[in-house]
């Protein structure tokens, strides 16, 4: 949503899949960022114990990471979907969280190959899969950070909103859809609540 009164704008966009008012994609995410890291985990305890088990583990972490991995991306694509119709403003961090995520995937997707179903390769150097997981882990943190950029710079999945003021509310340049109402100050409060929400009070696109 894109809100402007006098150069001043609260930009906000509502996640398209929740379970109770809750973005579905937030609940997701947080599996396969945890399985990829235990996964790592469990190739450095390898290294250090010498013990099969936690390469066996860090086998079976990577396959439940990517089953986890596949449900964020069903649950997120709605989300992306919807920025780039609207041409949000998010749109460019969106694409690079989206980009990176399909790159994990196809990392991991490596990373089960090298692995031979969780047994020790012959000879017992893990050399290949651990380069390969610290890749993976390392493009979870950049996709990460662009998942961040989503929330908390632009507020996607958020419900309240944010006041951009001056030079920075002029370079938002998203549409506005028919639901979004224009916003007002209330100077006895000195706080901005809805007035109207009428097609007459909508400011066009890229002002």
């Amino acid at each position: 949503f894109l809100k402007k009164r006098e150069g001043a704008i609260l930009l906000h966009m509502e996640s398209r899949l929740k379970l109770f008012g809750h973005p579905i994609h937030t609940m997701v995410v947080g599996f396969p960022i945890g399985l990829y890291t235990t996964a790592l985990a469990c190739d450095a305890l390898y290294l250090v114990l010498n013990d099969a088990f936690w390469f066996r583990m860090a086998y079976w972490a990577i396959v439940f990471g990517l089953v986890t991995h596949l449900a964020a991306i069903a649950t997120g694509l709605p989300d992306f979907l919807a920025i780039m119709r609207e041409r949000n403003p998010a749109r460019r961090p969106a694409t690079s969280h989206v980009i990176f995520g399909v790159s994990l995937l196809v990392v991991q997707v490596l990373n089960i190959a090298v692995r031979n179903a969780g047994d020790l390769p012959a000879g017992g150097s893990i050399a290949m899969p651990l380069i390969v997981n610290i890749i993976a882990v390392t493009l979870t943190s950049v996709q990460g950070w662009y998942g961040g950029e989503l929330v908390y710079r632009h507020l996607i999945g958020y419900r309240g909103a944010r006041v951009v003021r001056g030079r920075q509310a002029q370079r938002q340049t998203a549409p506005l859809s028919p639901s979004i109402h224009k916003f007002d100050d209330d100077p006895s409060t000195g706080s901005e609540s809805s007035r109207g929400k009428s097609r007459d009070e909508l400011i066009p696109s890229g002002r």
